[in-house]
């Protein structure tokens, strides 16, 4: 098989019958066995991983002549 590398600038749309394939797939036919299952939750904090994407916020001041605002 032929390996084919895209960037994320080049990577092709999927077509209908892509889309018809994916669909056509049961869960129950999804092969999960590589993905390690989560049974510790302890350490799942969302809104620590919220703050840490929290918006910085800056005071701004600005002067604008009275003709630009009055209009």
């Amino acid at each position: 098989m032929k390996i084919v590398r895209y960037s994320s600038e080049n990577v092709p749309k999927p077509t209908k019958e892509d889309l018809d394939r994916v669909d056509a797939i049961k869960d129950e036919d999804i092969d999960y066995s590589d993905i390690p299952e989560i049974i510790d939750f302890s350490k799942f904090c969302p809104w620590e991983q919220r703050q840490m994407f929290k918006p910085v916020k800056v005071a701004v001041t600005c002067k604008l002549e009275a003709d630009m605002i009055l209009k």
